[in-house]
């Protein structure tokens, strides 16, 4: 099993770090993506996957991030953003295996300033941008903004993997990501009792080689864990959800994802 998103640099797991990865272990989990937020995380994602064979890391800027950090402004700040991604990544060549998580974030209700959500489609585009150059991977995150999402890849002719980090869309949001090849992954929202439908419904259609599991550990514990911190031991949860949605075996999902996972991330056939 591979967890193609999670976040174990972060400070939820300071206290038991390495039990935590070694309870993944156990049940299962053979590689880890720590992906990056910001800047600083990205490095602390780099650190944490250069003290395991079985870890790499993304690079990236969360689009939160618009606003608290002058990213508003002025694309003179993005360029000073993009550049030090860059390093970042080239400076980690054998551990950054994907730009991101980068993407649109339009909240709760989709509605947000035109502006704010002008500098937010600037760092996404700079970011695709620099993935497209570097040849890596892109991990995406979006939140109420679809139909945006797609336009910016389709306006900056993105052709390499593309992953919907933790989807929360519908069936139909979906078809028109896959249309432009781009890879689903879903989180452990798939399990809940309450409110999942639509994304359960995306998880049971969308093809086994376009499909992959995370966790985006510490946050989004599948049923039972609902509610508890995360961690990538629950990723069993997560495929037994979709496999039982699916009426497949565990055993079939699992192999199609983890192999999707080491196609994207060209992880060796010896972890």
């Amino acid at each position: 099993m591979t967890d193609t998103h999670c976040h174990l640099y972060f400070k939820d797991f300071d206290s038991d770090r390495h039990q935590m990865i070694g309870r993944a272990r156990k049940t299962g989990v053979s590689f880890f993506v720590q992906v990056g937020a910001s800047l600083n995380d990205s490095r602390q994602a780099v650190e944490l996957a250069n003290q395991y064979d079985d870890m790499v890391a993304s690079a990236g800027i969360h689009p939160c991030l618009v606003g608290r950090q002058a990213h508003c402004a002025e694309n003179t700040e993005i360029d000073a953003d993009i550049a030090e991604l860059r390093k970042i990544a080239l400076e980690n060549k054998d551990k950054v295996a994907a730009i991101g998580e980068c993407g649109l974030d339009f909240g709760k209700t989709g509605e947000m300033d035109e502006k704010e959500k002008k500098a937010q489609i600037r760092l996404f585009e700079a970011q695709i941008i620099l993935a497209q150059d570097l040849k890596l991977p892109v991990i995406i995150h979006c939140r109420n903004a679809h139909r945006e999402v797609i336009k910016t890849l389709q306006t900056t002719h993105y052709s390499l993997p593309t992953i919907i980090h933790c989807f929360t869309g519908s069936w139909e949001d979906a078809k028109r990501y896959l249309e432009l090849g781009c890879f689903i992954s879903f989180s452990g929202i798939v399990s809940f009792k309450k409110k999942a439908e639509a994304i359960q419904e995306a998880a049971v259609k969308t093809p086994l080689n376009s499909l992959l599991i995370e966790t985006d550990a510490p946050y989004l514990a599948p049923e039972p864990h609902r509610g508890q911190r995360n961690e990538p031991a629950f990723i069993k949860n997560i495929i037994q959800s979709i496999a039982d949605l699916r009426g497949i075996s565990f055993e079939e999902l699992e192999k199609a994802t983890d192999q999707n996972a080491r196609n994207i991330f060209k992880i060796k056939k010896s972890l």
